[in-house]
């Protein structure tokens, strides 16, 4: 037997209030607990969203921040993440402008490449400037901005 509505909105909103969850997550989690019932499903995630328990904006806010601060990920990074978790790309971008401050974002990515530079062996310097292009793009910042920082920090 399958669990019922009522089953499956304490469940959700017990996960939910352990910290801020997208749509995405509690399907899935729903969908680990054994409910597959699209209808159920469906009627358990708008009555999260109408008692306040998922708020896409609120997720969004909490995802950039602890990426951008905990794991020093770049814009890049972080709206491809939230596009694969389903967030709306007007969502993503309200999230970044207010939670990332263009200044913290530059010393972030300096800090990162002055670190990344230190951890390299000396060698042909071309080599060493592609290392950090490469390493600084792969955390998500844009290529530009890397270029500019690389050039003002490895001569």
């Amino acid at each position: 037997m399958g669990l019922t509505f009522e089953d499956s909105l304490i469940i959700a909103s017990k996960y939910c209030v352990s910290r801020e969850r997208c749509e995405q997550d509690v399907i899935q989690y729903l969908n680990k607990k054994g409910l597959y019932d699209s209808d159920t499903i469906e009627k358990v995630v708008n009555n999260l969203r109408e008692e306040g328990f998922l708020d896409d904006f609120r997720y969004a806010k909490a995802f950039v921040h602890d990426k951008f601060l905990l794991n020093k990920w770049g814009r890049i990074k972080i709206k491809y993440a939230l596009k694969q978790k389903g967030i709306d790309e007007t969502i993503t971008e309200k999230a970044l402008l207010e939670e990332i401050n263009d200044a913290e974002y530059e010393q972030c990515l300096e800090t990162l490449i002055m670190k990344k530079k230190k951890n390299l062996k000396k060698g042909n310097p071309a080599v060493l400037k592609q290392k950090i292009v490469n390493f600084a793009i792969s955390k998500g910042y844009e290529f530009e901005l890397v270029q500019k920082i690389v050039e003002s920090i490895v001569k």
